[in-house]
């Protein structure tokens, strides 16, 4: 049973036409590789999928749902999260904090409790420190639970921007090129917490560009290049589609 779908999604900046006619569907608990080009409208359609960018046509379903008029922190709510290519940490927060910003997300109290400090707003704020805490941990971070974020490698900041998302409880995890700028230790570490993550069922759609981590990751790829799907299915079809050859691997790729 499919988790997403985008139907003819297309999304036009004045006479661009960075995304045409998109079409596809996301099992649920499977790991799915969106690559392409630089300029292929990766990102825009991830935009597309979580509300930050309104589609020009088509529709975007979760679970069933029209979301595509949705507001990203509705749809945020309703169980999707995304990391984004670029690190966007609360740089002067601790690692915990940042994670306990995301939890809130799933916080049920009012304006009212947290003025008054009442039992409802104390007892959430404890289980949202303590999950809080379990996320960290899952994602190898226990270490640095109260350093500041900013004092983080690279590699550790990228896998807090990880667990910040896991924080929202998503079902969807949107994942913008969680390995660019990694050293292939980095990158394998980083590949298994994101096995680990599928292993919890919750579903991964991944930006991508390190061939080898997509073609051994994957369970099913979408290709795009200027815009248009070109081809989509498993890893081993994918690398032998003569299109995608062309316009992004180069040449024949045996994994």
């Amino acid at each position: 049973m499919q988790i997403l779908e985008a139907r003819g999604v297309s999304r036009y900046f004045g006479g661009i036409k960075a995304l045409e006619d998109v079409t596809f569907r996301i099992p649920r608990g499977t790991i799915t590789s969106i690559i392409g080009p630089n300029g292929a409208g990766k990102t825009t359609l991830f935009n597309c999928l979580i509300g930050i960018t309104k589609p020009s046509k088509g529709a975007v379903f979760f679970c069933g749902k029209d979301i595509t008029t949705m507001q990203p922190h509705e749809i945020c709510r309703l169980g999707i999260a995304r990391t984004f290519q670029n690190i966007r940490l609360f740089k002067s927060m601790f690692v915990l904090e940042n994670v306990v910003v995301a939890q809130h997300t799933r916080a049920e109290y009012s304006v009212m409790h947290s003025i008054f400090s009442t039992k409802k707003f104390l007892d959430t704020e404890k289980s949202i420190t303590e999950k809080s805490l379990e996320i960290i941990e899952f994602a190898g971070l226990h270490e640095h639970a109260h350093s500041p974020s900013q004092s983080l490698s690279y590699g550790s900041q990228k896998r807090l921007e990880i667990a910040r998302a896991l924080a929202t409880e998503p079902e969807l995890l949107l994942l913008d090129e969680p390995t660019a700028g990694m050293n292939p230790s980095e990158t394998e570490d980083i590949m298994g917490l994101i096995k680990k993550i599928q292993s919890l069922g919750i579903t991964i759609i991944l930006i991508e560009h390190d061939m080898k981590l997509v073609m051994n990751a994957s369970d099913f790829i979408v290709v795009l290049d200027h815009g248009v799907k070109i081809s989509e299915g498993r890893p081993d079809e994918v690398c032998k589609d003569p299109q995608v050859i062309e316009a992004y691997l180069g040449k024949e790729v045996v994994y």
